[in-house]
Formats: C-alpha cells, sequence, structure tokens
C-alpha cells in the first residue's frame, strides 16, 4: 500500500498538468462562429438584410431614403478564437453614390460581381453596411466553389457560387 501511494499521486499530479484544451482544428470546435446582425437577428433595429442574402424579415417603422450608405467587405479570421474580427480594415465595395435607393420599395440595394473583387473559395468574409463610422449591421459570406443547394439563406453565413452576382439589398 505504501508503495502504491505515491505511484497515484504521480501519476494524479502527470494528468493534472496536461492540457486539455481542443486543438484549433479539433472537430469539436465545431464550424466557425460566422454571425448575422440586423433588426431581425438581434443587432440594430433600424436595419435589415433583405432577400436574397436573407429570407424576408418581418420588420416596422418609418423607411429613411437620405442616408449615405456604405458597403463595406474584409475578410474574417475564424481561426484564432470562438468570435471572428476582420483581419484588415474592410475595403468599400460601395460608396453612397454606388447605392441605389428604391423610395417605391423601401430599400437599398447594389450589385455585386463577386468575380471583380479576389475573393477564396472556402474562406469567410463579413460584408458590412456603414453610415459614416457607424456599422449598421453585417452578413458573414463563404463562397465556395460548389455551394449546397439550396442555400440555407438563415444559416449564420451565407454560402454563394464564388464569382458570381449578388444582389444586396437592405
Amino acid at each position: 500500500m505504501k508503495r502504491v501511494l505515491p505511484l497515484l499521486l504521480v501519476a494524479a499530479f502527470v494528468l493534472s498538468c496536461q492540457d486539455n484544451q481542443p486543438a484549433p482544428t479539433s472537430p469539436t470546435l465545431g464550424a466557425p462562429q460566422t454571425a448575422i446582425s440586423d433588426g431581425a437577428n438581434g443587432g440594430n433595429q433600424h436595419f435589415y438584410w433583405l432577400p436574397e442574402l436573407v429570407e424576408s424579415p418581418t420588420y416596422t417603422g418609418t423607411f429613411n431614403p437620405d442616408l449615405p450608405a456604405t458597403i463595406n467587405l474584409c475578410e474574417l479570421d475564424v481561426v484564432s478564437g470562438p468570435d471572428p474580427f476582420c483581419m484588415e480594415t474592410p475595403t468599400v465595395l460601395f460608396g453612397p453614390a454606388d447605392v441605389t435607393v428604391s423610395i417605391e420599395n423601401e430599400q437599398y440595394s447594389a450589385v455585386w460581381h463577386t468575380g471583380d473583387d479576389t475573393l477564396t473559395s472556402g474562406d469567410f468574409y463579413r460584408l458590412s453596411v456603414s453610415i459614416g463610422a457607424r456599422e449598421l449591421g453585417y452578413r458573414d459570406l463563404n463562397p465556395l466553389a460548389n455551394p449546397p443547394s439550396p442555400i440555407d439563406k438563415a444559416a449564420p453565413f451565407y454560402a454563394f457560387k464564388n464569382e458570381n452576382t449578388i444582389n444586396i439589398k437592405f
């Protein structure tokens, strides 16, 4: 018994010193924590993404057609931790002069030819809308060579065919 106790203590010490955190590539970590932020998803109650990036949301309020909206894009770092972040300063995809306003449809829009930008299939990106320095909302994107069909618009990221055209509406 005297010999067993020291061996048990040594084994307990060795086991307690091991790092039990999963490796970053471990399958137990699951998918990257991508997100969508708008009034329908816990974000700004005055901003809503519209189809094709999402399903049709239910919203109320008064449309303001006079906002100088800017649409931005950045590549996300989804490996460093549970909350993805932009790896660099977002680039402006469309400045206020490039965003179309439809008073009749109560929406802002822009047509994005994703092939005009260098997107890497399989990487994650964040599309955001800002008024000046204030971000109104964002939608995480995942360009793929062969996206699933049909595309799940309720997923935390919007998967689409890389080098395609997307109608951005909000």
